[in-house]
């Protein structure tokens, strides 16, 4: 348990228990499923790629419709064109975490 004024268990964000738990059972083959915000989600699938294993994540993008006719849950994910954009809503919302792009990489 994680809470950021420390009124419960570890003070500051949830990562830190959970990489101590990574380091702890790195011998170990895990399916990590992560829900939260963006940020969140970002640093454990990080924690996950750094301790090879692999994660689910379940994205809480805003849905205007709920059908995928409005695009505005979309997320980019890994591939070209319209390839590059899935919905929450239909799609998801749970996709593997390294399906998600979670920064533009540069183009160089």
């Amino acid at each position: 348990m994680a809470t950021e004024d420390g009124s419960r268990g570890h003070q500051g964000y949830v990562t830190k228990p959970f990489e101590a738990y990574l380091q702890q059972h790195q011998n170990r083959r895990m399916l990590i499923l992560a829900c939260g915000p963006w940020a969140m989600l970002e640093a454990t699938v990080m924690l996950c790629n750094r301790y090879g294993q692999r994660c689910l994540v379940s994205m809480e993008n805003r849905m205007g419709c709920a059908l995928g006719v409005c695009l505005g849950c979309s997320i980019r994910v890994r591939g070209e064109g319209h390839a590059a954009y899935e919905r929450v809503c239909t799609e998801g919302p749970v996709f593997w975490a390294e399906h998600v792009v979670w920064r533009e990489e540069a183009n160089v």
